[in-house]
């Protein structure tokens, strides 16, 4: 529905101004105009910009529907905290190998959860709520994915370093999200 709108309202645009400059100049400006192709192209412009609004208005519903709702969204917080507390406790007898694994296999769902579903504190907590929440928890996850990198680079020093911060962020964002 976006491309046609999009079509319509830029055909008609284009059409309206074609009209209005098409013709030279009468001694009556305003008898210049062919007024009946110049209303049609404003017409189209309105249905185009009509069905721009529509397709937006269905792409948002069908956004809300699709995302998760609060509690699925604190019980993959939760998730996120109690594994990478685990991943912590055990960094000393993985293999770096290991950690990617783990991070990939245990972590990175939850993560795709609460990211998916973000848009719920929104709706329920509001804007000022959401900010705060995603301002830990983005700052959490990019922790993981640089312990990952670390790991995956054989720093097992740096990627403890980074999966301590994760903890500490994402318990952030849990204290956050919990706080009304």
């Amino acid at each position: 529905m976006s491309v046609l709108g999009q079509t319509l309202l830029w055909g008609g645009f284009l059409s309206g101004s074609l009209a209005t400059v098409l013709n030279l100049e009468k001694e009556d400006a305003w008898a210049t105009i062919p007024w009946p192709w110049y209303i049609v192209s404003v017409v189209i412009c309105i249905v185009g910009i009509v069905l721009l609004r529509l397709g937006k208005k269905s792409a948002t519903e069908s956004t809300v529907e699709s995302t998760a709702n609060l509690a699925e969204i604190e019980a993959s917080l939760v998730n996120l905290i109690e594994h990478t507390g685990q991943l912590l406790g055990q960094m000393d007898e993985l293999a770096p190998s290991e950690m990617t694994t783990f991070i990939d296999d245990v972590l990175a769902p939850d993560f795709q959860t609460f990211a998916e579903g973000r848009n719920a504190i929104t709706s329920e907590k509001g804007l000022q709520k959401f900010a705060d929440v995603m301002t830990h928890f983005s700052a959490g996850e990019r922790a993981i994915h640089r312990a990952w990198s670390a790991a995956a680079d054989g720093y097992v020093d740096e990627a403890t370093t980074c999966v301590e911060r994760a903890v500490a962020m994402l318990n952030d964002a849990q204290e956050e999200l919990g706080s009304t």
